[in-house]
C-alpha cells in the first residue's frame, strides 16, 4: 500500500516549470525574474516555445527593451502564426521605435486575425496612419474603431477630431471633439481645450469662452492653460481687467510662462500701467532665455514712454539682434539713437526699416530726413521731407523740419513759408515752428514780426530757454531792456539738470585708481539720480563691494543689476555666482552659473560648475555636451549611468514534452487529463490546431472537465476564433451549474473583452468577483474595461480595489490607476500612483514616461523633464515619445538650447526621419530666433510629410519673419492647396504677407477669402480695411472697418478708431467724434489716442472746454507721458487765455517729445509683429500623448491538473512495464517529461 501512495517517477517537464515560474514573477511585477525564467524555458526547448516568446516579449517591452521585445514577439508569431495578441503587442513596440510602416502592418494583421473586429487595434492603426500623414486612412480607421464600439469610444473620437482638424475640416473636428467630451464620464481638459482653441482660432470668442469655462476648476498645468486661453479671449473682447486677472491666475499656477507674461504686459500697457507692463515684459524675456524679440521691443517702447532712453535703445537692439527682419523695431531703434545723438547708427537703422517695408514707411522716412540733416547731407534730407509731405503724413512736423534745412541753406523766404505752413497745419499752435519763424524774421530785420512769433512760441511752451534768450535779444534791440533782462534770467534758470552718467563714470575712474570708498559713493550717487534704475552702476558697485570684502552688499547690488537687466549679460551672473559661493549659497550659485552659460558658451569656469550640477542630478542625456566641456576644463568629473541588465537563463524544449504526452496516451487512450496536457503542450509550441483537437478530445471524455474547457477557450482565442472560445466557456459554465469557479468567469470576461463586448465583459468580471471577492486580476480587468468605456470613476474604483485586495506589489495596477486618474484630471493622485509604480519596479520606463506627462500637464516642467530622462535612460536611450516630450518640457521651462539638442537627438535616432520632432525642432528654432535653422528644420519636415498643411503654414511664418516674402507666399499657397482652401487663418497670414509685399489688391482678395471661410472674422475685416486704405478705396475701407466692429460682439475699438480717422479726413467731424467715443467705450474707457483725436476735433470746431477735457484725459491715461497731447493742450489753454497752464503744458510737451513713442495720426495701434504667433505655435508642438492601457492578454497559464490516485496507479504500472524494454537513451527522456503527467 505504501508503494501505491508514492508518486511515480515520471519525466519532469522542466520547461513547463520554468514557464510557470516566469509567469509568477510576471504577476508580481518582477520583470527581471520573469525574463530569466522565460529565457531559460526557451533555451531548454531549443528555442521552440511560442507562448514563452510572447511573454518574454511582453516583459521586455514593460522594461523598455523594445528591440528585444520586437525580436521575441516576432519569434512567437513565427512559431504560432495565428496570434493576434502578439501582433498587437508587436505593433505597439514598433510604434515605440518609430517604425510606422511595420507597426501598421502588425496592427492590420491583428485586426485580420480577429476577423476585422478589433477596435483597440483599429484605434492604434489610425494613430500610426495619422503620424505618417495618411490622414484619410487614419480617419477611416478611427471611424471603424468607433463603429465597432457602438459609437462609444471617446479616445477614438478625440483622435478622429485631431485628424479632421489636420485636414482643415473644422466643423467635423468640432463634432468629433464634442462627442469625445460627451462620452467621457469626467471632464477631459485636453478635449475641452482642443475644442476651445478651435473655436477661438475661428473667431467664435463667446463659444470658446463657454467651452473653456465648462472645464471647471482643474489643478496644475490645465488650470494655467485654461486661464491663459481665457485671457486671450478676453483680450480679444477688449475686457482688459478680466484679461489681466486671467493672465495673472495662469501665472500663479505656472509662473514660468513667457507668453502669459508678454500678453499680460500688452494688456497692462493698453491701460497705461507702464511700470507693471515693463515688469511683465522683463519676465517674458527672462523666461525665454533672453530670446523674445516682440517682448524686448515692447519693453523698449515702454521704457521710452517713461523717458528711460538708454534702456529703450538696449531693448530694441536685443529685439533686432534676435529678429533681423523687424521694421518697427528698426524704426524705434533709429529714433532713439537719433535722440541720443548717434546719427550714423540711426541712419542705418532707419534705412533698414524702410527697406523692410518695401519703401512704404513715411514715419521712418521723416526720421531718416532728420538724421541725414544732422549728418550734413541736406539735399537727401529735403528730398525725404518733401516725399513725406506729398504723402500727407504728419505734415506740420515735416514742414517744420524742411524749414530748418532751408534755413541751413540760407533760403530764408522759403524757410519762413515752411514754418508758417507748419503753424497752419498745427492749428496755429506749434512752439518750435513759431520760434524758428521768429529766428528767420529776426534775421530778415522784421523785429516786430519776430517778437510776435517768439511770444507765440512761449505762449504754447513757456519752458523754452532758447526762445527766452532770442526774445531777450530782440527786446534789447527794440529798447525794452527790463523785459529783455527778465527773459534772459528765465533762460538761465531753465538750463540746469542732473547728470547721473558723469557720476557713474567718475566712480569707474576712482575704482581704477583704487579709491574704493570714493568710487562706491559716486556709484550710489549715480543710482540715486536715476531713481535706482541703473543696472551698469549696480554691477560696478557690486564689483567694488566684492573687492572690499563686503560680500553681502555685493550680492545685493548684483541681484539688483540682474533684476533691471536680466538678459545678455553673462558677466553679472558669473560675478553673482562667485559672490554666492563665497557666501556658501551653493544651490543658487549653480543657478546663476547656468544662466551665464546660456548667455555665453565660451566660459570655462561656468561650464565646469554647470557640469557638476548636472552630475549631481544623475547626468541627464541632454547635458552631455556640457559635461564634456566641463571635463576638458576641470578633471573632477564623476557620475554613472543607471544601467539595467538582466541575465537570461536557459528555457525548455516543448517537442520532447509533446512526445512524452503522446507516449502517455499510447498507454491510456481514454485518459482525459493526458489529452488535456498534450493540448497544453501543443498550445505552448504554437501548434494551435493540434491543441484544439487534443483539448476537444479531453472534454469529450470528461464533459465536466473545467480546466480543459478553460484551456480549450484559450486555444480557440489564440486561433482567432473568439466566438468559439466564448461558446466553450459558456458550455463549461452550463455544465457546472451553481459550482462555477471565479476563474471560468474571468476567462469568459477576457474573451468578451477581446471581442470588444465591453458591457458583457464587465458583467462577467463582476460575476467572477461575486464568487471570489479578493480576485485581484478580475478587479484589474474590470477597471480596464470601465476605462475603455470612458467610465473613469468606476475604473478608478475597480483599480483601487485591485490594489487593496492583495498584499504583494502590483506596479502595473498602480500604473493603470495612474492613467485613469490622469484621464479624469486628478493629477496629484495620478502622480502619486505613477510614483508608487516606479517604487515597486525600479525599471519601469512606461510609468516614468506617464509620470512625466502628468507633471507636464500640471505645469511642473522641470520635474517632468527629470521623469522623461529616466524613462529614456531605462529604454537604452531610445524612447522617441519621451524624448520628444522632454524637448517640449525643456522648451516650456525656457531652456531653448537644451530643447533643440534633445529634438536633434530624436531625429538622429530615427532612420526614416521623424516629421513631428523635426517640426517641433523648427518651431523651437523659430522661438529662439534662429530663422535659418527653423527654415532648414521645417523644410526637412515638409520633405518627410509633404501633404501636411500645418508644416507648410509654419514654414511660411518663418519665411515671413525672415522677410523672404515670396517664399512665405509660396508656402502659404501650398498649405492652402493641401487643405482644399478650408483654412481661413492661412488665407489671413497670406494676406498679411501680400500686404507687406505691397500687393494690396491681392491682399484684399485673400482677406476677403478668409472672411468668407470663417464667416465672422473681425481681425481680417480690420486688416481688409487697412489694405483698402492703402489701395485708396476709402469707402470700401469704411465698410470693412464697420463690419469688423459688427463682427466682434464686444466691439472693435481699433476699427472704430480707424473709422474716426477716415471720417475726420472727409470732414465728417460729428461722426468722427461718435466713432472715437465708441472706441473709448469699447476699450473700457482706456484709449488715450482716441481721447486725443476727439480733443483735436473739438479744438478744430472751437469747443475749447471739451478739447481741454479730452486732452487731459488722454494725458492721464498715458500716465502723464503724451507729448503731442500736452502740446495741443497748451495751444487751447493759450487760446482760452490761461497762459500759466498753457506754459506748463508746453514745457511738458517739449520735455517729453524726444523720448515719447508717438503712435502716429493714421495708425491706431502698433502694427503687430510675427512674434505674437509664438504663443499659438507653442500650443501646436506635437506632444506624444499618454499611452492608454491596452487590455492585455490574460496573465494565465494553462493548468494541468494532478491525476487521481487510480490514474496514478494505472500510469505507474504502464511506466514500470515500459521501462523494462527502454534503452538508456529513452530513460534519459524521463527527466524532461511534464510535471503534470
Amino acid at each position: 500500500m505504501a508503494r501505491k501512495r508514492k508518486k511515480p517517477t515520471q519525466r519532469q517537464n522542466i520547461a513547463q516549470h520554468l514557464f510557470e515560474e516566469g509567469l509568477q514573477h510576471f504577476q508580481r511585477g518582477d520583470l527581471k525574474g520573469a525574463i530569466q525564467s522565460f529565457q531559460a524555458a526557451i533555451d531548454r526547448q531549443h528555442g521552440r516555445f511560442p507562448k514563452a516568446y510572447f511573454f518574454l516579449g511582453w516583459a521586455l517591452a514593460d522594461g523598455g527593451e523594445w528591440d528585444g521585445a520586437v525580436e521575441a514577439f516576432s519569434k512567437a508569431i513565427e512559431q504560432q502564426p495565428i496570434n493576434p495578441d502578439a501582433y498587437l503587442r508587436l505593433g505597439l513596440c514598433l510604434t515605440r521605435r518609430g517604425e510606422w510602416d511595420r507597426a501598421a502592418e502588425a496592427f492590420q494583421r491583428a485586426i485580420e486575425q480577429q476577423r476585422g473586429n478589433h477596435p483597440t487595434a483599429l484605434d492604434h492603426l489610425g494613430w500610426v496612419l495619422y503620424q505618417q500623414g495618411r490622414i484619410e486612412s487614419a480617419i477611416g480607421a478611427f471611424r471603424e474603431a468607433i463603429a465597432q464600439r457602438g459609437g462609444l469610444f471617446p479616445r477614438a473620437h478625440y483622435h478622429l477630431g485631431l485628424a479632421l482638424l489636420s485636414q482643415g475640416d473644422e466643423q467635423a473636428a468640432e463634432e468629433a471633439f464634442a462627442k469625445a467630451i460627451e462620452q467621457s464620464s469626467h471632464p477631459r481638459p485636453e478635449y475641452h481645450l482642443q475644442l476651445g482653441k478651435l473655436l477661438l482660432n475661428r473667431g467664435e470668442v463667446d463659444r470658446a469662452l463657454a467651452t473653456l469655462e465648462a472645464i471647471g476648476p482643474s489643478p496644475g498645468g490645465p488650470a494655467a492653460e485654461i486661464q491663459f486661453q481665457l485671457g486671450r479671449a478676453l483680450l480679444m473682447r477688449g475686457e482688459w481687467d478680466r484679461a489681466i486677472a486671467a493672465f495673472r491666475s495662469s501665472l500663479e499656477v505656472q509662473p514660468v510662462n513667457p507668453e502669459a507674461h508678454y500678453e499680460l504686459g500688452r494688456a497692462l500697457a493698453r491701460q497705461g500701467r507702464l511700470d507693471e507692463a515693463i515688469e511683465a515684459f522683463q519676465s517674458a524675456v527672462e523666461q525665454r532665455g533672453g530670446v523674445y524679440p516682440a517682448a524686448s521691443h515692447c519693453l523698449g517702447v515702454a521704457y521710452a514712454q517713461k523717458g528711460q532712453l538708454d534702456q529703450a535703445i538696449e531693448a530694441c537692439r536685443q529685439a533686432i539682434e534676435q529678429t533681423p527682419y523687424f521694421p518697427q523695431a528698426h524704426y524705434d531703434y533709429g529714433r532713439f539713437l537719433l535722440t541720443r545723438g548717434e546719427v550714423d547708427r540711426a541712419i542705418e537703422a532707419l534705412e533698414t526699416a524702410i527697406d523692410q517695408r518695401q519703401g512704404e514707411y513715411p514715419e521712418a522716412e521723416r526720421e531718416l530726413g532728420r538724421a541725414w540733416a544732422l549728418h550734413g547731407d541736406i539735399e537727401k534730407a529735403m528730398t525725404l521731407y518733401r516725399r513725406v509731405i506729398e504723402r500727407g503724413y504728419d505734415v506740420a512736423e515735416t514742414q517744420y523740419d524742411l524749414g530748418q534745412l532751408l534755413c541751413a541753406q540760407g533760403q530764408w523766404e522759403a524757410a519762413a513759408e515752411a514754418f508758417r505752413s507748419a503753424l497752419d497745419e498745427a492749428g496755429g499752435h506749434f512752439a518750435r515752428a513759431a520760434y524758428d519763424l521768429g529766428r528767420v524774421l529776426y534775421r530778415q530785420g522784421d523785429l516786430g514780426g519776430a517778437a510776435e512769433a517768439l511770444r507765440r512760441a512761449l505762449g504754447d511752451q513757456p519752458h523754452f530757454p532758447d526762445a527766452h534768450y532770442l526774445l531777450s535779444c530782440i527786446l534789447l534791440e527794440l529798447g525794452d531792456i527790463q523785459q529783455a533782462q527778465q527773459e534772459i534770467a528765465i533762460a538761465l534758470a531753465q538750463h540746469e539738470e542732473p547728470f547721473p552718467q558723469a557720476h557713474h563714470q567718475l566712480g569707474r575712474i576712482l575704482y581704477a585708481q583704487g579709491s574704493l570708498q570714493e568710487a562706491i559713493g559716486e556709484f550710489r550717487r549715480a543710482i540715486d539720480q536715476r531713481g535706482g534704475i541703473f543696472p551698469q552702476a549696480h554691477y560696478d558697485l557690486g564689483l567694488a563691494l566684492l573687492t572690499g570684502d563686503d560680500v553681502k552688499g555685493a550680492i545685493a547690488a548684483l541681484r539688483e543689476a540682474i533684476e533691471q537687466q536680466p538678459e545678455n549679460w553673462p558677466e553679472v551672473y558669473l560675478a553673482l555666482g562667485r559672490a554666492l559661493l563665497r557666501d556658501a549659497q551653493v544651490t543658487e550659485a549653480i543657478q546663476m552659473l547656468t544662466r551665464a552659460i546660456e548667455q555665453r558658451a565660451e566660459m570655462p569656469e561656468a561650464h565646469y560648475w554647470l557640469g557638476r550640477a548636472y552630475l549631481e542630478s544623475s547626468r541627464p542625456e541632454d547635458a552631455v555636451a556640457e559635461f564634456r566641456l566641463a571635463i576638458e576644463q576641470q578633471p573632477r568629473f564623476a557620475a554613472a549611468h543607471y544601467n539595467l541588465g538582466r541575465a537570461l537563463t536557459e528555457l525548455a524544449h516543448l517537442d520532447e514534452a509533446i512526445e512524452a504526452y503522446r507516449r502517455a496516451l499510447e498507454l491510456s487512450p481514454e485518459f482525459h487529463k493526458a489529452h488535456h496536457a498534450l493540448g497544453v503542450a501543443y498550445l505552448f509550441n504554437g501548434q494551435v490546431e493540434e491543441a484544439i483537437g487534443a483539448l476537444k478530445r479531453a472534454v469529450e471524455l470528461k464533459p465536466d472537465f473545467v480546466q480543459a474547457y478553460r484551456d480549450l477557450g484559450l486555444a480557440l482565442r489564440e486561433s482567432g476564433d473568439v466566438d468559439a472560445a466564448i461558446e466553450a466557456y459558456r458550455t463549461a459554465i452550463d455544465q457546472l451549474g451553481q459550482d462555477v469557479p471565479a476563474s471560468l468567469y474571468y476567462d469568459l470576461g477576457m474573451a468578451l473583452l477581446a471581442r470588444g463586448a465591453l458591457d458583457e465583459a464587465i458583467e462577467t468580471f463582476q460575476s467572477a468577483i461575486a464568487r471570489e471577492e479578493n480576485n485581484r486580476q478580475a478587479y484589474y480587468q474590470l477597471g480596464l474595461a470601465f476605462y475603455e468605456q470612458g467610465q473613469l470613476d468606476r475604473a478608478i474604483d475597480a483599480l483601487r480595489r485591485a490594489l487593496a485586495v492583495g498584499s504583494e506589489p502590483f506596479p502595473h495596477g498602480h500604473h493603470s490607476l495612474g492613467l485613469a486618474l490622469y484621464e479624469a484630471g486628478d493629477l496629484d493622485e495620478a502622480i502619486e500612483a505613477f510614483r508608487k509604480a516606479v517604487e515597486q519596479i525600479e525599471h519601469f520606463p512606461a510609468a516614468y514616461y506617464n509620470l512625466g506627462n502628468a507633471l507636464y500637464r500640471k505645469g511642473l516642467f522641470r520635474e517632468a523633464a527629470d521623469a522623461y530622462r529616466t524613462a529614456i535612460e531605462q529604454s537604452g536611450g531610445r524612447f522617441p515619445e519621451a524624448q520628444r516630450n522632454l524637448g517640449n518640457a525643456l522648451l516650456r521651462s525656457g531652456e531653448l538650447q537644451q530643447a533643440v539638442e534633445v529634438y536633434r537627438q530624436v531625429i538622429d535616432q530615427s532612420p526614416g526621419g521623424d516629421p513631428h520632432t523635426t517640426h517641433n525642432l523648427g518651431l523651437a528654432l523659430f522661438d529662439a530666433g534662429d530663422l535659418e535653422g527653423a527654415v532648414e528644420a521645417l523644410t526637412r519636415a515638409v520633405q518627410l510629410r509633404e501633404r501636411d498643411p500645418e508644416i507648410h503654414y509654419h514654414l511660411g511664418l518663418v519665411y515671413a519673419r525672415r522677410g523672404d516674402l515670396d517664399e512665405a507666399i509660396r508656402c502659404f499657397q501650398q498649405a492652402l492647396a493641401l487643405t482644399d482652401g478650408l483654412a481661413p487663418h492661412i488665407h489671413f497670414e497670406l494676406a498679411r504677407v501680400l500686404y507687406e509685399n505691397r500687393d494690396y489688391e491681392a491682399a484684399v482678395s485673400e482677406f476677403r477669402r478668409a472672411i468668407e471661410q470663417r464667416g465672422m472674422y473681425p481681425e481680417a475685416e480690420y486688416w481688409l480695411g487697412r489694405a483698402l486704405v492703402r489701395s485708396g478705396r476709402m469707402e470700401e475701407a469704411m465698410t470693412a472697418f464697420t463690419h469688423a466692429c459688427q463682427a466682434q460682439s464686444t466691439g472693435y475699438p481699433e476699427a472704430r478708431y480707424e473709422l474716426g480717422l477716415l471720417l475726420a479726413r472727409q470732414g465728417k467731424l460729428d461722426e468722427a467724434i461718435q466713432q472715437f467715443g465708441l472706441a473709448i467705450k469699447e476699450s473700457g474707457g482706456q484709449f488715450p489716442e482716441a481721447h486725443y483725436q476727439k480733443g483735436r476735433i473739438h479744438a478744430r470746431i472751437g469747443q475749447i472746454d471739451k478739447a481741454i477735457e479730452e486732452y487731459e484725459e488722454a494725458i492721464a491715461q498715458r500716465q502723464g507721458v503724451f507729448a503731442e497731447a500736452y502740446a495741443d493742450l497748451g495751444r487751447v489753454l493759450y487760446t482760452k487765455g490761461d497762459l500759466s497752464a498753457a506754459n506748463e503744458a508746453h514745457r511738458k510737451a517739449l520735455q517729453q517729445r524726444a523720448a515719447s513713442a508717438s503712435l502716429g495720426e493714421g495708425v491706431a495701434i502698433t502694427e503687430s509683429v510675427p512674434d505674437d504667433l509664438m504663443r499659438t505655435l507653442r500650443s501646436q508642438l506635437r506632444q506624444a500623448e499618454t499611452a492608454a492601457p491596452v487590455s492585455p492578454p490574460e496573465v494565465r497559464r494553462p493548468h494541468i491538473e494532478s491525476e487521481t490516485p487510480d490514474e496514478e496507479e494505472r500510469l505507474l504500472a504502464q511506466v514500470v512495464e515500459e521501462k523494462t524494454t527502454e534503452s538508456a537513451d529513452e530513460v534519459e527522456d524521463d527527466d524532461r517529461d511534464s510535471e503534470a503527467v
